[in-house]
């Protein structure tokens, strides 16, 4: 697991392009063990286990610790009300077994892939009929005169 002071054996910043984009999630973040949990999921549902998921799921627990002894440290603003019922999901989500987070994932591929099929189709019929309806030149912000 890494740390400012001591990178860890996966610790990315070395591995860096000097141009390539990356983020970070603080312990200080309410979201932050759910969200690692549910990376370390996904990878493993794509690429099986490997080592750093172990120290992903290390590091989510250590942030868990971390939060319960700085309780000092607060997020950069504070979660809206309407918002703790999403954690309270994403911590459901991370907590499932490789089976039930399986389910969840193809589900979740399948409607993504029904939307990308018929959500794109009516998205054009859509268009299509807005573009039969407008005044000729006025489509896509043209003038009309």
């Amino acid at each position: 697991m890494s740390t400012k002071r001591e990178p860890g054996q996966f610790d990315c910043f070395a591995k860096l392009a000097d141009d390539e984009p990356y983020f970070v999630l603080r312990a200080k973040d309410p979201s932050a063990p759910a969200l690692v949990e549910l990376w370390a999921a996904e990878r493993k549902a794509q690429f099986g286990d490997y080592p750093k998921l172990e120290e992903a799921l290390t590091c989510a627990s250590a942030m868990r610790v971390w939060k319960d002894g700085h309780p000092e440290a607060k997020p950069s603003a504070p979660a809206r009300e309407d918002y703790k019922p999403r954690l309270a999901l994403l911590a459901t989500l991370a907590a499932l077994d490789e089976e039930q987070f399986a389910v969840i994932a193809a589900a979740i591929d399948s409607t993504a892939a029904w939307l990308e099929k018929h959500g794109r189709l009516r998205l054009a019929e859509a268009e299509e009929r807005t573009a039969q309806s407008a005044p000729r030149g006025s489509f896509r912000g043209e003038d009309t005169e």
